[in-house]
């Protein structure tokens, strides 16, 4: 079911805030998990993923009825790990081509050839603007390959171009204004930042928020859930 909501990246920041505020135990825990699962570097992608993967987990239970954040973290980590490692190392190859482009041009001696410099700038910014959804995408469509990924998520900005600029740009500037929060604020402002990167996913790939419906209708639609994915037959192994 395909849902078109009414609403901005600033509302969004609201609500995000809100629900990082109102479990702040809840995803704690999961952020604690991602730290120390990202403490060897090299895991970070993998430890990204799965605490993505998690954020989704616990927004699609607000009742926090159902959802076991550790195994949902572990199987996330070693379900995404290959995949997420790849993906993050050709997101750092693309930026890097970018950017060497762009010093390259600069640098030249002739003024026409630095106005070429110019001309990267427009895919830096495109870059800029897919990195909300990447890791939510990732963990959402586990089956793409990274052919696939990519293109769904350069056509992804490309039908949002305003709705994922301005996103991209709350983004960054939470981040940055959350650099001093180190230590235990980073529990909350962790959480914060992809509580909204995950929605923001959600709202232009129409997906359902639950904490944006009633809870009684979101009950009665995981109840028809349940009862749909034990009516379907199973296949023997």
């Amino acid at each position: 079911m395909k849902v078109n909501y009414p609403l901005d990246p600033f509302g969004l920041i609201t609500l995000s805030l809100r629900q990082s505020v109102k479990r702040v135990l809840f995803w704690g825990r999961l952020t604690i998990w991602r730290i120390f699962f990202s403490i060897p570097l090299i895991t970070w992608p993998a430890a990204t993923a799965a605490y993505y993967q998690g954020i989704a987990a616990g927004l699609r239970d607000p009742f926090e009825q159902e959802v076991n954040l550790r195994e949902v973290f572990v199987r996330g980590f070693f379900d995404h790990g290959v995949r997420s490692t790849l993906l993050t190392l050709l997101n750092g190859f693309v930026l890097a081509v970018i950017l060497l482009g762009i010093a390259f041009w600069a640098v030249q001696e002739s003024f026409a050839l630095n106005l070429l410099a110019g001309v990267a700038l427009p895919f830096l910014v495109y870059w800029w603007m897919c990195q909300p959804y990447f890791f939510p995408l990732l963990v959402e469509h586990p089956e793409w390959s990274a052919r696939q990924f990519v293109r769904n998520l350069i056509t992804l900005v490309a039908r949002h171009l305003a709705f994922s600029f301005v996103t991209a740009f709350s983004l960054t500037w939470l981040f940055l204004l959350s650099i001093p929060l180190v230590g235990p604020l980073s529990l909350l402002t962790i959480p914060f930042l992809a509580l909204f990167a995950s929605q923001a996913y959600w709202v232009v790939s129409g997906k359902l928020i639950p904490d944006l419906m009633d809870p009684e209708k979101y009950a009665d639609l995981l109840d028809q859930q349940k009862q749909d994915a034990l009516a379907q037959p199973r296949t023997k192994p």
